[in-house]
């Protein structure tokens, strides 16, 4: 149903996907640019558009009536922010554990206003589960939306951080202004 009814919305409001559909049963997708709180909506339409359910991190306060069950049902894994040095640990669990197939999805910018610098929790999370890492992003001059490739993690952090924000170069966000790229 879900499939049926994102591919439906995309095609209606003239957005294309592009890219691929991984094979791994259990990933880590980050995704950007993260400028407002629509590119959660168009992200969730693509992954659905993959037959993909996607797990993404949201702070806890969220979890409150009303929004508690639609948050899970959607996808949303809890988080205390302040118990944050825990967290690559707690996502490469829930990776390891996973009994089905699990994507991941992690935005690098931590917030939908301007941020000069990514954080780098999603590369150790990729290293302690041991799973793929691929590149996800919407385009919205292009409307354009996917899951673009895996990423190469050669253990060298900075090298493999500049190759992986070259796939965001030339990529348009919704809000421009909030968007960096940190090399």
């Amino acid at each position: 149903m879900r499939y049926y009814l994102s591919n439906i919305v995309l095609r209606l409001f003239g957005w294309k996907r592009i890219g691929i559909r991984p094979e791994a049963a259990q990933f880590v997708c980050i995704a950007a640019p993260h400028t407002s709180w629509i590119d959660f909506f168009w992200g969730l339409m693509g992954y659905w558009a993959l037959r993909l359910r996607p797990k993404f991190l949201i702070k806890k306060e969220f979890f409150t009536f009303p929004y508690r069950h639609l948050l899970l049902w959607l996808g949303g894994i809890p988080v205390n922010r302040q118990q944050a040095s825990n967290m690559v640990n707690y996502c490469a669990s829930i990776l390891q554990t996973a009994d089905q197939p699990m994507v991941l999805v992690i935005m690098p910018e931590g917030t939908r206003k301007y941020t000069d610098k990514w954080k780098m929790g999603f590369y150790y999370i990729v290293e302690r589960a041991k799973v793929p890492l691929f590149v996800g992003t919407i385009d919205y001059k292009k409307k354009e939306l996917g899951i673009i490739r895996e990423a190469v993690i050669t253990g060298d952090m900075q090298k493999d951080f500049e190759a992986i924000q070259d796939v965001f170069r030339g990529v348009h966000a919704r809000y421009p202004k909030r968007y960096n790229l940190t090399t």
